[in-house]
């Protein structure tokens, strides 16, 4: 992918930032995903370009929707529920509209283009590699499913059946594993 071409899509969501550096992030297997680095009259900070894979998505704009109904109602939880989260970090990456604010993506040439905030320090595996990486997942998994319990899924426009159905998910799990 062309540096200049990216550089063009990432002013649409930082306009008068410095872009720094420019960063392909190889390990995820659905979206292209940049990592970007900037400078503002705040600081230097870092964001996420992602390029949405419309083989995978036919229909990108409700699975960005959905993505920032999800990441809004969760940071607003995150606040309230510190016991739930037993003083550990817990981040989602939110979405960050385009600097004319009309919009939260950007279309270009067929495709779909958003970005999100980058969390510093985290790390990302491709496989589980260990009982300790497992019991993490798990208690991921159980605090994103006690932050999202009461999410409205009249706030989600989604092509994916049963996306953020939680009471769905468990009783299909149940059905095939016990």
């Amino acid at each position: 992918m062309a540096y200049q071409y990216l550089l063009n899509l990432a002013r649409r969501f930082f306009s008068n930032s410095e872009i720094t550096s420019l960063e392909e992030l190889t390990s995820g297997n659905i979206n292209r995903t940049f990592l970007i680095g900037i400078t503002s009259s705040v600081g230097k900070t870092k964001f996420i370009l992602q390029n949405i894979n419309n083989r995978v998505f036919k229909d990108p704009e409700p699975i960005i929707l959905n993505m920032h109904s999800v990441s809004k109602h969760i940071e607003k939880k995150r606040i309230i529920y510190n016991t739930l989260l037993s003083k550990r970090r817990w981040e989602t990456p939110l979405i960050i509209p385009t600097i004319d604010t009309c919009g939260l993506w950007v279309k270009d040439q067929g495709q779909y283009w958003r970005a999100i905030t980058y969390i510093d320090h985290s790390q990302n595996f491709e496989s589980i590699s260990s009982l300790k990486q497992s019991n993490e997942i798990g208690k991921a998994l159980g605090i994103f499913h006690s932050l999202i319990k009461d999410f409205s899924l009249d706030n989600t426009n989604s092509n994916i059946n049963y996306l953020h159905d939680t009471s769905y998910i468990i009783k299909s799990y149940e059905s095939r594993y016990t």
